[in-house]
């Protein structure tokens, strides 16, 4: 199996880790040995994946992904192949996640909140104090993850860079959109302290990543759908390869760099993605449904807060903390989602469900 762990505090860690997704069956795939160009004749016209190989406790098993001469209508020949496994198991670091989950809540709501209100009305400290104390404390844990998720991907010979990277500052989309982030959120606390409404605006914070990601998202899927080409690479989606739903790089890079797995997860990741259709789907049904749900999030979230009725103090509550109880309910929904999905697929490529089976697509070019 990847020696792959979570030992680290993610900007963002996504339900897809605890729903199941990556999680790979350890008695069929204990050990993996990956050919690092199985993936890099993927290109406009013509796609082929090849060389996969896993090992099992009985001996090598070679699990070949060919996609074969692709018709005019998009669809393959009816050769089918093992299913391939994930190998990179998030159940069994359940309590590390919950650890992780508890601390990302802290350093992203709970103490900007709680400090605030205390620093209110126990404290009876004025507003312009208050504020400048607690955005202090926002992200410190989010401000560390980031220089170590960098330092990962700059180091010498690193492992965990997208694939087929030819320099170490091929960074990752998620590093990328990590600093867009950043530079965002420190515009609006630092030019957003003064007039009548700066209690208001320093809560925007949260909203702003919702702002950021929720029409990328929407876009990425259009895109997907319209069989448009990357103009330019995406983590390991290469220039000229078919567009691929936001989620799908997230989740390649999170675990690729946050969970260790490097550029042997991305790998498998990516075979899997080209080799199932149903597996497409499902992140781009994913896709969509964060891109609109966070899109909704932040009008309904900036339309309270401005809401002349709703007093500002209120208001800051109501900015900082609305975003996340959104984030976790839409996890709650996901996770048990995705697992349905993944039954699905599991059953129709062991032949369960012939008529999905027959009826699976792949369309790469």
């Amino acid at each position: 199996m990847i020696d792959a762990d979570i030992d680290t505090l993610p900007y963002l860690v996504t339900p897809f880790h605890l729903s199941g997704i990556t999680v790979a069956n350890a008695s069929q795939a204990s050990t993996t040995s990956i050919s690092m160009d199985a993936l890099s004749s993927q290109r406009t016209d013509v796609t082929e994946v090849s060389d996969v190989k896993t090992v099992d406790k009985t001996g090598e098993v070679d699990i070949e992904i060919a996609q074969k001469s692709v018709s005019a209508s998009g669809t393959t020949s009816s050769s089918w192949e093992p299913l391939i496994e994930l190998p990179y198991d998030l159940r069994a670091r359940k309590w590390k996640i919950a650890v992780i989950a508890t601390v990302v809540a802290l350093d992203g709501f709970i103490v900007p909140t709680c400090l605030f209100y205390i620093l209110k009305y126990a404290v009876k400290l004025g507003d312009g104090k208050n504020v400048a104390i607690t955005t202090s404390a926002f992200g410190f844990i989010s401000f560390v993850q980031y220089f170590l998720r960098l330092w990962r991907l700059l180091k010498k010979n690193s492992p965990y860079l997208p694939l087929e990277s030819t320099s170490r500052w091929h960074l990752d989309l998620y590093q990328i959109q990590f600093t867009l982030g950043f530079i965002a959120i420190t515009l609006v606390l630092s030019f957003t302290t003064q007039g009548p409404n700066f209690i208001r605006n320093v809560a925007l914070a949260p909203s702003i990543l919702l702002v950021q990601i929720g029409p990328q998202f929407i876009f990425s899927c259009i895109a997907y759908r319209l069989g448009w080409k990357n103009p330019f690479r995406f983590s390991s989606s290469l220039a000229g390869e078919q567009c691929v739903p936001a989620v799908f790089t997230i989740v390649e890079d999170v675990i690729g760099v946050d969970g260790r797995g490097g550029k042997p997860f991305r790998t498998l990741w990516k075979g899997r993605y080209l080799q199932s259709k149903l597996f497409r789907e499902m992140l781009y049904k994913q896709t969509l449904f964060w891109g609109f749900g966070s899109t909704l999030c932040a009008g309904l979230t900036f339309g309270l807060m401005y809401a002349p009725m709703v007093d500002k103090y209120v208001a800051y509550g109501i900015g900082w903390s609305f975003p996340f109880v959104w984030a976790g309910i839409w996890a709650v929904i996901t996770m048990l989602w995705v697992q349905k999905d993944l039954e699905v697929e599991r059953m129709c490529w062991a032949g369960s469900l012939a008529p999905l089976k027959s009826s699976q697509a792949q369309s790469v070019s």
